[in-house]
């Protein structure tokens, strides 16, 4: 992307930024039910809230000084650098995108949520997206909340604030790197992994600035199945290829597949369960790669073996089941 390029979409973020707490109540706060507010989410929600009506402000504010050419840094970005006709856009409306009164307002909204949040008044949205993160975090390690709690909230931080959710999540010494993968990974079980919410090509792009650390991060928690509905198979996410296509070392992301298949939890026959999962292996594109060919072909000999012994040791199972009945 040339430089022109990435000031209109910066431009375009920070537009997209003033409706973010319109998002937040029409397609996600409004979804919560009753037991998960008596669960103790209704303090997230209302700190999600808070969170994006700042970053809605925020980006209001940005934008008035787009328009007005106010420039608090010598190299912000202005209307008059790219030849925009404020007057038309404004359609004679007004003079100015917010007015003296409205633009009060946003202030005194920044002023009263930045107390709120504990921030300063030059913190915009991806320092509030990191400190939400790491109170989560910090909430997982001493157990005071558990993942679920705020599930709903984590996938709209990275839905918000991708690259930010990112290297607050998965940031730090050692430790706080593992506290931050046990959260996503305790919500991936779950079905509702919080990198749901970041689009492949930006997880891709994050994974190349650390590969060795990066992807495998992304590949344990990120998700690599879907189903369409509870009647369909299990098929891959768009994220998967990515993940094999682009990683340093594809036999060792295959690697990380293969454990990804085995569920930790299931119904019924496990040998059934890990049929379907055998296929799915099978119908993975690992394109003209001789060693990744060779490497799944060994997995699905070693699969195959594993389920006709599950298979066997289930049906003895059922029939001494049975016999206690007769």
């Amino acid at each position: 992307m040339d430089t022109r390029s990435g000031q209109i979409a910066t431009i375009c973020e920070c537009i997209d930024h003033c409706f973010v707490f319109t998002i937040w109540c029409e397609d996600f706060a409004k979804f919560f039910d009753e037991e998960d507010i008596v669960a103790g989410l209704d303090r997230g929600a209302e700190l999600m809230g808070e969170a994006t009506r700042l970053m809605s402000f925020v980006a209001l504010r940005k934008l008035d000084d787009f328009l007005r050419g106010a420039k608090s840094k010598p190299d912000d970005l202005v209307a008059g650098d790219f030849g925009i006709d404020v007057p038309g856009v404004l359609a004679g409306i007004a003079e100015t995108f917010l007015t003296g009164n409205e633009r009060e307002k946003v202030n005194k909204g920044v002023a009263h949520l930045t107390e709120n949040l504990a921030l300063d008044d030059s913190m915009e949205g991806e320092d509030v997206a990191r400190q939400l993160l790491r109170m989560f975090k910090d909430a997982s390690i001493d157990h005071t909340r558990g993942a679920h709690d705020y599930r709903d909230l984590l996938r709209a931080l990275f839905t918000v604030q991708p690259v930010a959710a990112l290297n607050e999540m998965f940031a730090g010494d050692a430790e706080s790197v593992k506290a931050g993968v046990r959260l996503a990974e305790t919500l991936t079980r779950r079905r509702a992994s919080p990198l749901d919410g970041v689009p492949p090509e930006v997880l891709i792009a994050w994974c190349r600035l650390d590969p060795d650390t990066r992807y495998p991060i992304a590949a344990g928690v990120g998700s690599l199945f879907k189903k369409d509905n509870h009647a369909t198979p299990l098929q891959w996410s768009p994220l998967a290829p990515l993940l094999l296509q682009n990683a340093p070392d594809p036999a060792a992301m295959l690697s990380f597949f293969v454990k990804r298949l085995y569920p930790n939890s299931w119904s019924g026959s496990w040998a059934t369960e890990m049929e379907s999962r055998f296929r799915l292996l099978a119908q993975l594109d690992v394109g003209d790669n001789t060693e990744l060919r060779a490497t799944r072909k060994d997995v699905l000999d070693r699969l195959r073996s594993q389920i006709e012994e599950a298979r066997v040791r289930e049906t003895a199972e059922d029939k001494q089941r049975n016999a206690r009945f007769e």
